[in-house]
């Protein structure tokens, strides 16, 4: 029966790493979803295998319980890796508090995984109960806060792959919640403690495969992110605009009297300012107000904005894949301040900004219609 269930653990979470790999252009996410995709992959190898050793082979020894461990520490930096991918799509950086705590029960985790690897037989007492707790408890507050995340998301958008996606995070956190109750000092019953431990882990599959299903059917929802975003501007470094382009994040309606012509503008003047009066090398990155944020990738050639209701590290790193392409183009198409075509441009935010929807591209505006604006 647990070799059956890690089987299906290990084609769902390979299903996803293949979807996380192949549709996923933000370099940091990627990198993210990959890594807690490959981790988790490898622990559900190293259970499936310890499973088919013990159960249908019959072997028990130091090898198969090292399997078990093994399998553990992979889980415990594959539940880590979510936590920061679900973190950076809310937060541009992680509050310290609960990154340090997050980290601090990783490690314990890790920590009596590698003892009850070196040692099974010397695994007990308070060590046995800290590292079966906290190895079933980063799985609840992993998935807890995950479906925090993705919570916000469905109230936002009011879509049903938002809520089908809420309700994937919900069933795994209630099975990684029943895990708890498969700990041995609860219950000295062994059949018990079992029952429990594959109930748990079916549940857990059901919302693995709910999840896939999604991902597989809407790839949006690789990086879906509750933040509204109003326009994304290119300029050369001297100031010449581009490419712009007014979005909406999908299922959040945009303020009818947002002029984004007027920000963007003032904030590439102040940009300007500041530097000539401060003498800095050092650019202007972020501008905030109280309830916008304007945010500037700097390369050697051109600048992208985004003008955003906050910033996350999904959208930071997006647009720093959106400059990267950008960049990549001018290079190949020998231009030195030439801007893309309207079609190409609005085809290139599609792709790295796959949840935004275009309102009205301008891709023929200059720098001085947006700043007379302000006029």
């Amino acid at each position: 029966m647990a070799f059956i269930i890690n089987l299906s653990h290990f084609i769902f979470i390979t299903s996803l790493l293949v979807i996380f790999s192949s549709r996923s252009r933000q370099q940091r996410v990627k990198k993210w979803l990959q890594t807690a995709m490959l981790f988790s992959l490898l622990a559900a190898f190293c259970n499936m295998l310890n499973d088919f050793l013990k159960d249908i082979i019959g072997t028990i020894d130091d090898d198969s319980e090292a399997l078990f461990a093994l399998g553990r520490i992979f889980y415990a930096g594959g539940y880590f890796m979510i936590y920061l991918f679900f973190e950076g799509g809310m937060n541009e950086k992680p509050p310290t508090k609960r990154l340090i705590f997050f980290a601090a029960v990783t490690g314990v985790s890790i920590a009596t995984s590698i003892i009850y690897g070196f040692d099974p037989g010397n695994y007990e007492g308070w060590v046995a109960f800290v590292g079966d707790i906290s190895r079933r408890g980063l799985g609840v507050i992993t998935f807890t806060y995950a479906t925090y995340a993705l919570n916000k998301v469905r109230k936002i958008t009011h879509e049903v792959s938002a809520s089908l996606q809420t309700l994937g995070g919900l069933i795994m956190t209630v099975g990684f919640f029943f895990e708890l109750f498969s700990t041995p000092f609860l219950s000295p019953n062994e059949d018990v403690l079992i029952l429990i431990y594959d109930i748990s882990n079916i549940v857990i599959g059901l919302g693995l495969a709910l999840l896939l299903v999604i991902y597989a059917i809407n790839p949006v929802y690789v990086q879906r992110i509750p933040v509204q975003v109003f326009e994304i501007m290119v300029y050369t470094r001297g100031g010449l605009h581009l490419n712009s382009v007014k979005v909406s994040t999908r299922g959040i309606a945009p303020p009818a009297d947002f002029d984004s012509y007027l920000v963007s503008g003032l904030a590439t003047a102040l940009s300007g300012f500041i530097k000539q009066i401060t003498g800095s090398e050092r650019e202007l990155e972020i501008i905030k107000t109280i309830d916008r944020v304007v945010y500037f990738d700097l390369g050697e050639r051109i600048s992208i904005s985004i003008i955003a209701e906050e910033t996350t590290q999904v959208i930071i790193d997006s647009l720093h894949t959106l400059r990267q392409i950008y960049e990549t183009h001018l290079t190949i198409t020998r231009l030195s301040a030439e801007p893309m075509s309207e079609e190409l441009f609005t085809r290139l935010i599609q792709e790295v900004y796959p949840y935004l929807d275009i309102i009205t591209p301008e891709s023929t505006a200059t720098l001085g219609n947006a700043i007379s604006d302000l006029s």
